[in-house]
């Protein structure tokens, strides 16, 4: 009897977590996506690359940007913001700038101790940018020709204040193909799909690798500068722009950015969860509902089945978690697009949800973490209240 009504119990949380993702996947029928565009863009365009010993990853990006804005005279800047980097970061810029004169190095070092790197090189990028509008890239992205246009029109068409883009992710082996949809899965069952603006600070969604945003509007909510002491500082920005009453957007385009976020599986269990619990000044403390709805709904439902099926537990139990990790494949299948290149274990990464699951849980209420030769400890309401140099 008593593990009748522990099921009975777990059932009725699942179906409660259940209606409030079903309620976000209603707004699949109204989702957009940017399309392709030629026509040139209204206003000026200064690109952003906060940069950090990118030797290695930045020719590649520069390259495809360089291509861009060869066919873009409306993109105006191209400013390489350098937090104090030590490898040949600086010679591949003054290469390319050898090549467009729109291209600056900027030093932007030391990085303060009160800052975390990124956020600082955002607003001493924005700080020197004299164009209407800024597009932050990292230094792993790849734009294809036509981005900065597609995204120009579509802002001016919507009357949005600022969009980013779901990039296209290139996995590198197999074990990081099934490791990383996991993890990209969570954002789906906490936000639902992109392809939607919201100035509700709750549901907004940003991708930082390709913000594009009205310079006037950052500087008038001073959206960066809140972000100065966050380890998510893409959400941040969003979700100061949404509290200031500007539409934000997060959507999926017909011109291609591809990104390689980590180059391991391992770099992908150790530092997404540092940004992808979302915590900030915005959210406070930890947000276990969210949390809940990875847990019950994406991650549970396989290992229930089994034990079910083990256990030989009621045909109604079994039912709906079988419903529901059908309905975890057709949301992997939906993120399948997502991705520029990954192995077919891709398919496999429902067996890796109760660890990612597991991995974020403990990421909401870890203080201490260390990310780029820094140590941060995050305070309780997920403000970052010390900063110190990683100890060798």
């Amino acid at each position: 009897m008593a593990i009748l009504l522990l099921l009975l119990v777990v059932v009725i949380i699942q179906a409660v977590l259940a209606v409030r993702v079903f309620r976000q996947f209603l707004r699949v029928a109204s989702m957009r996506r940017i399309p392709a565009s030629t026509a040139p863009a209204p206003f000026s365009i200064a690109v952003i690359v906060p940069v950090l010993n990118e030797e290695r990853r930045l020719p590649a990006m520069l390259q495809a940007l360089l291509a861009e804005a060869g066919t873009v005279p409306e993109i105006t800047e191209i400013l390489i913001v350098d937090g104090g980097s030590i490898d040949g970061t600086r010679k591949v810029v003054m290469a390319a700038a050898a090549l467009d004169a729109r291209v600056k190095f900027i030093d932007a070092s030391p990085v303060p101790m009160t800052a975390v790197g990124k956020a600082w090189g955002l607003q001493q990028g924005a700080a020197a940018a004299r164009a209407d509008w800024l597009l932050t890239l990292d230094a792993d992205t790849i734009v294809a020709p036509g981005l900065t246009r597609a995204l120009a029109a579509f802002v001016h068409a919507e009357k949005i204040d600022a969009l980013s883009v779901a990039t296209q992710q290139s996995c590198a082996g197999w074990l990081q193909s099934m490791l990383h949809p996991a993890f990209l899965t969570t954002l789906v069952y906490r936000f639902g799909p992109p392809g939607y603006a919201t100035r509700d600070p709750r549901r907004v969604m940003a991708n930082g690798q390709c913000f594009f945003a009205a310079r006037a509007v950052l500087a008038e909510t001073d959206a960066i500068g809140s972000a100065l002491a966050s380890l998510c500082e893409d959400i941040t920005i969003a979700r100061t722009l949404a509290k200031a009453g500007h539409a934000v957007g997060f959507y999926e385009t017909d011109v291609p950015v591809v990104v390689q976020m980590y180059g391991s599986a391992q770099e992908v269990w150790a530092n997404w969860p540092r940004s992808l619990v979302m915590r900030d000044h915005h959210a406070g403390g930890v947000a276990l509902l969210p949390l809940a709805q990875v847990v019950m709904l994406q991650a549970a439902p396989l290992p229930l089945l089994l034990l079910a099926l083990i256990g030989g537990w009621p045909l109604w139990f079994l039912l709906v978690q079988a419903v529901l990790l059908v309905s975890r494949i057709g949301v992997l299948a939906g993120v399948n697009g997502s991705y520029a290149r990954r192995d077919a274990s891709f398919w496999l990464s429902p067996l890796l949800d109760m660890l990612v699951a597991l991995r974020l849980l403990a990421a909401q209420f870890q203080r201490r973490l260390v990310w780029r030769g820094r140590v941060y400890v995050r305070g309780r309401d997920g403000t970052i209240t010390a900063v110190s140099d990683r100890p060798d």
